[in-house]
């Protein structure tokens, strides 16, 4: 067996539904048809329609911008438990 460690990366994510959109998602919901997403402090998810599937964004869940400008959601636990913020 081989063991493997993640990387050392730094990414940018936000707390959807509770801090303020970065232009990045709001560019990641434009390209892939989602309009709404200025509402969503006023709904507790929405859900982006990728070309292989759907994928949930609930409030709570940080937002994260991969390495390649992907937007992916992480659950908040998961996320404190994988990441530190940056200084």
């Amino acid at each position: 067996m081989t063991r493997y460690k993640k990387k050392p990366l730094e990414v940018e994510a936000f707390l959807f539904g509770y801090e303020p959109i970065p232009k990045w998602f709001a560019d990641a919901c434009k390209f892939f048809g989602y309009t709404t997403y200025y509402n969503y402090q006023h709904t507790d998810s929405i859900k982006i329609h990728y070309p292989e599937n759907d994928v949930r964004f609930n409030k709570g869940d940080y937002v994260i911008k991969g390495i390649d400008g992907e937007v992916y959601p992480c659950n908040s636990d998961i996320f404190k438990k994988t990441y530190e913020e940056v200084k």
